[in-house]
């Protein structure tokens, strides 16, 4: 009895390739394809941090392949350490970007506490200045106000002191002359003492306006500094923009290169694409509502690229994954007719073999009536007599219960062509619509296979041939196996196209 390495899965005619069932032989292709992809992205230095734990996990389920014994076509311990190594890289680099941002804080930390400390020295030197100021004009008011007291008082002393000498008699005109004199140039002298007051004052003055003019000057020329700075943070800014417009750009470019040169995994392509969907074409929008667009490349344009490539890749996706359902899911028919030409013939036998993931899951066999006799000939030919189909239903009533049997599935045929032709002019007629449900030939494929094997065209394309070649047995073994031509046809069918997908 047959076994799988990894599953365990038993049975005598359990399908191995490589030790393993066909569902752990498909999970292997399906790990070394995204095992390759994460190697392609390692090589390219395109792997992100949280993409190395998924990574790790790919090749411990290869290694899990390897050590049951099945053949794995990458050197999994080389990679594991190239990973390791890589997670390690991007670790001491987060590492060194943690230092390098922790210092840049620092440093504007102290750059901040510096600014704000000087700005309160400047600010305590302008209150102080002010006050210097302000105390020195109260001072010279003060000092203004006893001057003109004091010159007041002696004028009014001076005036009282002669009245009383001319009363007294006692004072003579000379003595009178000579004290107006000394009273005049003492006069004279307050004078010059006064105006040298009002100089000295008006020198105080001009010092004030000098000291209110050096603030003023200061506070010019802080504001020039701070919109300075204002203007070198806003040009680093839209330096900073630019940069990663350009990033962004080289990264699009490089993806619409290896597109076009068809150099990149449906895997990567996806990827990369609902990265520039998401991500890059949001930051973009943002930054040109920032008033910055130095892309050669235009929005519109790579927004309508984007979104045409998601959708080709969805439909590749879709398509494959029919194919691939298909391919484990179908139906092996056979039929029998009353002649070659469906526009004047008729079905008078259908057989189909319903298959899913290689395994029969049931049969369909039933002769018809065409509502006339049959040529000696077509007996012959079919096996079927007259006799044989006395009694049986017409097609009209055999067609629901097929269309019920086959369902969805894709009809896999030999010679589907003919087979194809009667069924959809049959269906046509009863229900006056298109067949719908999706066709193989398995002769095309086997021409096909035959042809990538030996390099030349196959000479005999008739199901005995194709028995003998890809069956190794006796065609009429397995063309007579049932009392029913067209079911043992149908078998033979499903035996080839099984054969034909594992390799041929």
């Amino acid at each position: 009895m047959k076994k799988c390495s990894v599953c365990s899965k038993r049975g005598w005619f359990l399908k191995l390739k490589n030790n393993l069932c066909e569902e752990c032989n498909r999970r292997l292709l399906d790990l070394e394809e995204e095992g390759e992809s994460v190697i392609e992205k390692i090589n390219n230095k395109e792997i992100e941090k949280e993409e190395i734990n998924e990574a790790e996990e790919v090749f411990r389920g290869l290694k899990i392949f390897l050590k049951s014994g099945a053949k794995v076509n990458i050197d999994i311990n080389k990679e594991i350490n190239i990973i390791k190594r890589y997670k390690k890289n991007i670790e001491a680099k987060e590492k060194e970007l943690e230092e390098i941002k922790k210092q840049e804080i620092e440093r504007r930390e102290i750059e901040r506490k510096e600014m704000e400390r000087k700005e309160i020295e400047r600010q305590e030197v302008e209150i102080q200045e002010i006050e210097i100021q302000k105390s020195n004009e109260e001072e010279i008011k003060m000092n203004k106000e006893i001057v003109e007291k004091n010159v007041e008082d002696n004028e009014e002393s001076m005036e009282k002191t002669l009245d009383e000498l001319k009363e007294a008699g006692n004072i003579n005109e000379k003595e009178l002359e000579d004290e107006e004199k000394d009273d005049r140039e003492e006069v004279k002298d307050r004078e010059v003492i006064k105006d040298r007051e009002v100089i000295e004052e008006n020198n105080e003055e001009e010092n004030c306006k000098e000291v209110a003019e050096c603030i003023e000057d200061k506070k010019d020329y802080e504001e020039e500094r701070i919109i300075n700075d204002k203007r070198m943070i806003e040009m680093s800014r839209i330096l900073n923009f630019k940069n990663e417009l350009s990033i962004m750009e080289s990264e699009i470019n490089d993806l619409k290169n290896k597109i076009d040169n068809k150099n990149i995994s449906i895997r990567n392509l996806s990827e990369r694409l609902f990265k520039i969907k998401d991500i890059y074409l949001l930051r973009i929008k943002e930054i040109s509502n920032e008033g910055v667009n130095s892309l050669t490349l235009n929005y519109r344009d790579i927004n309508r690229y984007v979104e045409e490539k998601i959708r080709t890749l969805e439909s590749i996706t879709m398509r494959s994954e029919r194919e691939i359902r298909d391919s484990y899911n179908y139906c092996a028919i056979c039929i029998q007719t009353t002649g070659k030409f469906s526009n004047n013939n008729s079905i008078i036998e259908i057989a189909a073999v319903k298959v899913s993931y290689g395994r029969i899951i049931k049969t369909f066999q039933t002769y018809i009536n065409p509502e006339k006799v049959l040529q000696e000939n077509v007996e012959a030919e079919t096996g079927i007599t007259n006799k044989m189909l006395e009694g049986k239903p017409s097609i009209r009533n055999i067609m629901p219960q097929f269309l019920n049997f086959i369902g969805s599935d894709r009809l896999v045929g030999y010679n589907m062509g003919y087979h194809s032709r009667f069924i959809k002019e049959e269906y046509s007629k009863i229900y006056g619509r298109v067949f719908f449900n999706q066709e193989l030939c398995v002769m095309k494929l086997y021409r096909q296979k035959y042809k990538e094997r030996f390099g030349v065209k196959a000479e005999d394309t008739s199901i005995e041939a194709c028995i003998e070649r890809v069956l190794s047995k006796e065609p009429n073994k397995i063309l007579y196996a049932y009392d029913s031509k067209a079911l043992s046809t149908a078998m033979a069918v499903y035996k080839i196209y099984e054969n034909l997908k594992s390799g041929f």
